[in-house]
């Protein structure tokens, strides 16, 4: 019976799960298919559901995600109610909301609309038993779960008309309810509402729908007073019929909550006068007029009722403006209290916000003295607060007294206070008043100025642009004093932004300027500032002015001064033409007002000069001055401009051709090149290009004739300023004089320019393959020790003949043979089989090769097939004579390299010599590898004669053996150099599976016959582990042992570590362990054997074994006269044998190794 009930609760389980997974993923397809989040029957697809009935066959066939597995058939029972019902719901984060059960979903927004929303009720001791009316107006067809808006922890009934609805839970106290066919619905809906209740108010709080008309009636059962649902809202009360109560009734705005509040005057008695808390935030700002103060204020009934607040100011204080909940309000002053009406009652636990601000003047021509004692309210058991002080620029607080304050830093003030620019003092207070005196005095303003000046020379004048950094160190910024040098006019001031207005007078003689010397008569400029650039820390300030110069000679250039500044530092770049220098010395401050400079170098000068460039003027002086200079003085001069050009040319002779590469370095001083004259060697334009610059523009002017180079005219674009570098490509065509057997006859000219000076020329001539050439080097200086053919010769122009080009003879090379096929890399594989049989595939990659391969195969072996870049090569020619075969490449292969396969197998009767397969032809193979691979149970001893080693010892769970260093798979990518081993090789991993152990060996050049040594793993440990076998018996049971054994065994083994090859050594060795065992088990054996009879003479023997060791003291001890010392015994006189006398031992005299190993 249990079996039973196991088998029905797993397939009822099985069915359920099946059905809700097949209704979970029908939920993508079609939403009428969900299902909903309470419970519900599984519900067959129809064809209306959008997926078919042959996709949810399909979607009900498949095992589900998850089985449920019950105890018995009474827990299924209990397993369905729980999925109508469920406790909780467990969802993986991001995954989608399935319903558990049901038909119905959730609508989409606006699916519904509710009209009417009425509010019925009684208050019933600390709870509200409310009845929800709802009319509302349903959109979606079918069956739809709509969220009433309530948020109720005890909602007891939802009917419609005489129907009980069904109600599910939303989470935190929400509720949906289902509703079936479109059109208008009415919901009643029963549900208790604690009330909060305090020592004088009851507030009652509900969440509803939103709708377009709210209606509420509430009975309480006590007269009440102060009812209010918040402002702008009007309730009416009216005794209950029986005179029991009061009704509150009101017609409300469309809202998602009400709340309504009311004091009961039963039992309350007279009202208690309100008690108010306040939080302030004040913030006082000085200037040299007045002291502002504006607070804000939170302030919260704790008790009563407060219709007004009273706040009381001092009798100076005028009230500017006055904000109530951001509203600005009318409040009256009588007896210097200010008092403020308030439209709707504060009660206990709500809150207002206030703003005030208030203006107190300082009398004028007296001393501005402020004294403040905070503005206390009315009724406030508790007034705390902060007050953040500033002060407009160039004054300074001065605080003489305070009590009830504390002095905090304005990091810890409030954020609103915080976040003022211009903070320099925070106080904190916990009660009103208080007593704040300061005292508001003048604090002039501070800066220092850090000047940068460019000034650019152009002919006879010189801009002068200056661009100052204004950095205040204290006050308040109204303008800036600047000095203008004699000769220099102002003709520019800003940026607007920072500079409103510029006045210019002239100045008789000005005073010292910042610590630095006196300067000469000139003008002074006061730049009057902006009221945003007085806020600034740092104001930039640009000047410009215009100052006549003379010619080549001293000048003295004039600089725009800051006045007044604390500190001052500043760099000057003077920027000309590049044809003119303009030298400073580095001297002491002069009485002229030139002060101080010194040059700048180095990262220091570029940061100076960065984009200061441009127009065709460079830096031609660049300083800096730790002072205030108003003059600069130097020497100007104008030079003329300069060319130089030094040529380099690489000359390449071909065959009729001479490609000729030049570089011309172009190095211009003191001036600007846009045009340049060439002599070009070459008569056709498109023989010719030049590179180097930009944009280069050529234009020819003289075309080439009777010999004579083409002469043109290079245009650049922009001009050579400093240097730069001409390339020149050229191919210059060899001429052959008249008659067959005459010899060409070349020479390697250069591009010329015509201007400038020529600082040297120099040719790098090289040759093609198979090309020669004898240079004429007359008027050249030649290299002393020429190269090989490759190498290039450098020739260097020295005499003037010879400026019009390097004379050479070309002649053809003589050529050398080389081999029609080459093949740098070779692999081969063999395998031996059981029965002595060996198959060798080999792979060849050929690099150059005519077109085909000529290849022999050895002597007695049976071709298998071979391949051409993986391809089955179908014509093979057979040689008539011999087993030689030619293998044509395929014609895409012309020029490339190729792969070629070859497999064939050799009998038995080839024996342990394998030939190679040979390329013939002339082939040429540079390097050779040979795999070879033996049965599992045999061996490879040692090396094959003409081969190297390239095997490594591993262990293989009982013996070390020997195989290749890289595996097979890596052989071939060598073989290919870029090739994936599984396009050369079938299967590269195949040979690596069977039972078979492979050695690889390694040769340079082609490879040669390969005579492996192969034996039998068997037959190595038999000879082997023999003859150590028999050589430890011998030396067992020998007579003697000769004395020059051990010598003899350590001289062989020296003689066979050099002699004979490290791995036949190490497999001797390797196949000898289990004789040398066995030896030693027969050492030990033996010694065993004869260690027995030894301890057996040992203990007969008299005196030995377990007697005392009296026996055995000197006798010039027995008999002493030492009373202490230990005697002997004397004998027993009794008559009888002792039992030890009659035991047979061997004879000592005998002479045997076993009685003298007994003793």
């Amino acid at each position: 019976m249990t079996r039973i009930a196991w088998l029905v609760a797993a397939t009822a389980a099985l069915s359920l799960s099946r059905g809700l997974t097949s209704d979970a993923r029908a939920q993508g397809r079609a939403p009428s298919q969900a299902r909903g989040a309470t419970g519900g029957a599984v519900r067959p697809p129809s064809p209306a559901d959008g997926g078919g009935g042959e996709a949810a066959k399909a979607a009900t066939d498949r095992l589900p995600d998850e089985f449920v597995i019950l105890n018995n058939v009474g827990d299924f029972d209990e397993f369905l109610k729980r999925l109508k019902q469920p406790d909780w719901i467990f969802m993986r984060p991001g995954a989608q909301v399935v319903a558990a059960a049901g038909a119905a979903q959730a609508p989409a927004a606006r699916d519904f609309v509710v009209k009417r929303v009425a509010i019925r009720g009684r208050v019933v001791g600390e709870l509200a038993d409310l009845r929800l009316e709802l009319d509302l107006e349903l959109m979606a067809r079918g069956e739809a779960w709509v969220p009433l808006g309530i948020r109720s922890q005890i909602v007891t009934s939802a009917r419609e008309r005489d129907q009980e609805l069904e109600l599910r839970g939303a989470g935190e106290g929400r509720w949906d309810v289902r509703l079936r066919g479109t059109g208008e619905h009415r919901i009643v809906v029963a549900m208790e509402r604690p009330l909060r209740v305090s020592p004088d108010r009851t507030q009652l709080e509900v969440a509803i729908p939103e709708a377009a008309s709210t209606y509420l009636e509430l009975d309480v059962p006590q007269a009440v007073r102060d009812v209010g649902l918040g402002p702008g809202e009007s309730i009416a009360t009216a005794p209950l019929p029986d005179g029991l109560g009061t009704r509150l009734t009101a017609h409300l705005a469309p809202r998602s909550s009400l709340a309504v509040a009311w004091t009961n005057q039963d039992g309350a008695g007279s009202p208690l006068p309100p008690l108010l808390t306040a939080q302030v935030e004040m913030a006082m700002d000085a200037d040299a007029e007045s002291m502002t103060t504006r607070s804000s204020w939170v302030i919260r009934c704790v008790r009563g009722q407060a219709r007004r607040l009273e706040i009381r100011l001092d009798p100076t204080d005028v009230a500017r403006q006055v904000k109530l909940d951001d509203q600005f309000i009318a409040a009256g002053i009588e007896g210097n209290v200010l008092t403020i009406p308030l439209g709707e009652p504060l009660r206990p636990g709500d809150t207002r916000r206030l703003m005030i601000e208030t203006r107190r003047g300082f009398p004028p021509g007296g001393g501005r003295k402020f004294a403040f004692n905070g503005l206390p309210l009315a009724g406030a058991a508790e007034q705390t607060g902060a007050i953040a002080l500033t002060q407009a620029p160039n004054l300074w607080l001065d605080i003489s007294a305070a009590a009830g304050l504390r002095r905090i830093d304005p990091r810890e003030l409030p954020t609103d206070l915080r976040t003022r620019p211009g903070t320099s003092m925070a106080f904190q207070f916990l009660d009103q008043p208080f007593q704040l005196s300061l005292s508001v005095e003048d604090s002039p303003p501070l800066y220092r100025a850090s000047t940068a000046t460019r000034i650019v020379l152009d002919g006879e004048a010189a801009r002068v642009e200056m661009s100052a950094e204004i950095q205040r160190v204290r006050g308040r910024l109204f303008e800036v004093l600047v000095d203008i040098p004699p000769g220099l006019e102002l003709t520019s001031a800003g940026p607007p932004d920072v500079v409103e207005s510029v006045a210019t007078a002239e100045e008789p003689a000005a005073g010292p300027r910042g610590g630095g010397p006196a300067s000469t008569a000139g003008k002074l400029a006061r730049i009057h500032l902006t009221a945003m650039a007085r806020d600034l820390a740092s104001i930039p300030l640009k000047l410009g002015g215009l100052q006549r110069i003379g010619a080549d000679g001293e000048v003295g250039l004039a600089l725009f001064s800051p006045r007044g500044d604390v500190a001052t530092s500043g760099t000057v770049a003077v920027l000309a033409p590049r044809n003119v220098t303009l030298d400073v010395p580095d001297a002491a401050p002069g009485a002229d007002g030139s002060s101080g400079f010194r040059s700048l170098a180095g990262e220091d000068r570029a940061a100076v000069v960065t984009g200061a460039g441009g127009g065709g003027r460079v830096p031609v002086a660049v300083l800096a001055s730790q002072g205030n200079p108003s003059r600069l003085r130097g020497r100007l001069v104008r030079h003329r401009t300069e060319i130089s050009h030094d040529v380099k040319v690489a000359a390449r002779i071909l065959e009729g051709w001479v490609d000729v590469r030049q570089e011309t370095a172009v190095e211009v001083r003191y001036g600007s090149v846009r045009e340049l004259h060439v002599l070009v060697p070459v008569a056709r334009r498109e023989l010719w290009q030049v590179k180097g610059r930009p944009s280069i523009t050529v234009g020819e002017l003289e075309p080439a004739a009777d010999g004579r180079p083409a002469r043109c005219r290079l245009t650049f674009d922009p001009p050579i300023e400093d240097a730069t570098t001409l390339t020149f490509s050229m191919r210059q065509p060899i001429t052959r004089a008249a008659g067959p057997d005459a010899p060409a006859a070349g020479k390697v000219s250069w591009a010329r320019i015509e201007e400038g000076k020529a600082a040297g020329v120099a040719v790098e001539l090289s040759t093609a393959p198979g090309v020669m050439a004898d240079v004429d080097a007359s008027g050249w200086e030649s290299p002393e020790a020429r190269g090989d053919a490759g190498t290039p010769a450098i020739y260097r122009l020295t005499g003037a003949g010879a400026n019009d080009g390097l004379p050479f003879t070309p002649r053809r090379a003589e050529r050398a043979a080389l081999p029609p096929l080459v093949a740098p890399r070779a692999l081969l594989r063999t395998s031996l089989g059981p029965d002595g049989s060996c198959r060798t595939q080999a792979w060849f990659w050929i690099e150059d090769h005519p077109g085909h391969a000529e290849l022999a195969l050895p002597a007695g072996s049976q071709w298998i097939r071979a391949r051409v870049d993986g391809r089955l090569a179908e014509q093979v020619e057979r040689a008539a004579e011999g087993d030689a075969y030619r293998i044509p490449f395929p014609p895409e292969s012309a020029g490339h390299p190729v792969l070629l396969d070859l497999e064939y197998q050799a009998g038995v009767a080839s024996g342990r010599d394998w030939a190679p397969p040979e390329l013939r032809g002339g082939a040429a193979v540079l390097q050779s590898l040979w795999e070879v691979r033996v049965p599992w149970n045999q061996a490879v001893v040692g090396v094959p004669a003409g081969w190297d080693d390239e095997n490594q010892w591993y262990w293989d769970l009982y013996a070390w053996k020997r195989r290749p260093r890289r595996p097979f798979a890596r052989l071939l990518e060598w073989l290919s150099a870029s090739r994936p081993a599984e396009g050369i090789a079938d299967d590269p991993m195949a040979d690596s599976q069977d039972e078979t152990h492979a050695y690889l060996f390694a040769r340079p050049g082609p490879p040669s016959a390969m005579r492996p040594r192969v034996a039998s793993r068997a037959w190595l440990l038999a000879v082997c582990s023999g003859a150590v076998l028999a050589a430890g018996f011998c030396a067992m049971f020998a007579r003697r042992r000769p004395r020059f054994l051990a010598p003899a065994l350590a001289s062989a083994a020296l003689l066979a570590m050099a002699v004979v090859d490290p791995s036949v050594l190490l497999l001797a060795a390797q196949s000898s362990i289990c004789g040398v065992l066995l030896v030693l088990l027969g050492l030990a054996t033996r010694r065993y054997i004869d260690g027995v009879p030894a301890a057996a003479a040992a203990a007969s023997a008299p005196g030995v074994g377990g007697g005392s060791g009296i026996a055995e003291l000197p006798a010039s001890r027995v008999g002493s006269d030492d009373s202490t010392a230990v005697r002997n015994r004397p004998s027993s006189t009794m008559d009888y044998a002792s039992p030890l006398s009659f035991s047979a031992g061997p004879d000592p005299t005998t002479g045997s190794r076993l009685g003298q190993g007994g003793r």
